[in-house]
């Protein structure tokens, strides 16, 4: 078995961190973790960056052994209400739909309780490719369309350092 690990780091942050402030999450550990669900033969964390105070995080998650991708916030405009979004999850389902009809992956783990990504785990798994969320506050939807989850819990959690940065779009 290979797997593609998928992490949205904004949304690990907003279903877990705010729960046990002045944690963060071990990716190593999370890595760890997915390595033994399944060999893991490209792991991609995504998020959002306003400024190069974030660069540190970004290299941490590199020196552990993931592809980063982090972009700028958008700024949307809505009945006159403007306000920044911090969705990566067309990049994310356009990265695994790759892997997956690459032939390079049977297994996609997710990092991300986002129910927005339902269709994608129902068009890989229509593809054979088994389905996997790794993440915190998984909702029923997401559950249902996965072959397996696993909440993470505090045990995937360090206590932050006053060096380490959190990423961005909390």
């Amino acid at each position: 078995m290979k797997a593609a690990f998928s992490v949205d780091v904004n949304n690990l942050f907003n279903s877990f961190m705010r729960k046990l402030p002045g944690k963060r999450v071990d990716y190593k550990l999370l890595l760890e973790r997915a390595n033994q669900i399944a060999p893991v033969v490209r792991a991609t964390a995504y998020g959002f960056q306003n400024s190069q105070e974030v660069e540190g995080f970004i290299n941490r998650l590199r020196q552990l052994g993931y592809d980063t991708r982090f972009k700028k916030p958008r700024l949307v405009e809505e009945e006159n209400k403007k306000f920044k979004t911090f969705d990566w999850n067309v990049g994310i389902c356009m990265d695994v739909v790759r892997l997956v009809t690459s032939g390079r992956v049977d297994t996609t783990i997710i990092g991300s309780s986002d129910p927005e990504l339902v269709p994608l785990l129902q068009w890989v798994h229509g593809h054979g490719i088994r389905t996997i969320i790794l993440s915190a506050g998984i909702g029923r939807e997401l559950k249902n369309a996965a072959d397996q989850f696993e909440e993470i819990g505090e045990s995937y959690f360090e206590l932050a350092s006053q060096k380490e940065v959190k990423p961005e779009g909390k």
